[in-house]
């Protein structure tokens, strides 16, 4: 329930066209950027021993990143980054742009949608939060030592993440209120944050986010809709 902090700033060469984020030439980033150009190129001795893969095809690129994947994440203006070596709940929203590192059973991936799709973020963050995903998420991930689990792409691919028909006003009617009150609780503990040293204020806040919490989950049920079979699925923490 915390918006994601980046702990750096990082020069990103590219630019995104078409979703596929495209090097920026030496001549246009010089131009373009010539504060940046020429911290680069006091430091292109230690730039050019780098591993680049795929090799670079002229000679003029020697300030590209080192490997080609994930790049477009730099112009992302919204999406869920998720601890793929998990225990608990860590689906952060991330605003900022922010580059991280990727892996099959380490490290992160996101997930975000395309431009005209009508789910919101919060949506699919309430959901992918909610133990009926996270106990899916237990059952096909990769389990290791401590209780942690592997919650990679192959993974995230096949979620049940329950499909809104946005014909449907009671269907879109439940994915705004679920989307609402997601916002709430991250504004909350936002507050309960900013709050640590003022017990006054922190412990009606924390009653306030328990109220929330309490909320979600009986607006998630009635997503799910599960009836009797309910009382199978176990909390995350069991």
């Amino acid at each position: 329930y915390r918006t994601l902090e980046p702990n750096s700033y990082v020069i990103y060469p590219y630019k995104l066209v078409g979703g596929k984020a495209h090097f920026i030439i030496e001549k246009d980033f010089k131009k373009k950027f010539p504060l940046a150009y020429t911290y680069l190129k006091a430091n292109k001795k230690r730039l050019l021993e780098r591993d680049i893969k795929p090799t670079p095809k002229t000679k003029n690129e020697w300030f590209r990143y080192g490997r080609s994947q994930y790049l477009e994440l730099g112009e992302i203006q919204e999406k869920i980054i998720v601890g793929v070596l998990s225990s608990g709940q860590k689906y952060p929203i991330d605003f900022s742009k922010t580059l991280h590192t990727a892996g099959g059973t380490a490290g992160y991936c996101s997930i975000y949608l395309s431009s005209n799709n009508p789910y919101s973020i919060y949506y699919v963050q309430a959901v992918i939060n909610s133990r009926y995903v996270e106990w899916v998420n237990s059952l096909k991930g990769e389990v290791f030592r401590g209780g942690y689990i592997s919650r990679g792409t192959k993974v995230l691919n096949n979620l049940p993440i329950r499909n809104i028909d946005f014909a449907n006003p009671i269907d879109v009617d439940i994915h705004n209120r679920i989307v609402d009150l997601q916002k709430e609780l991250i504004d909350t503990q936002f507050k309960i944050d900013q709050n640590q040293n003022n017990n006054r204020k922190l412990a009606p806040l924390k009653r306030t986010f328990d109220n929330l919490y309490s909320d979600m989950q009986t607006l998630l049920a009635e997503l799910y809709n599960l009836g009797s079979d309910e009382a199978l699925i176990p909390q995350i923490e069991e």
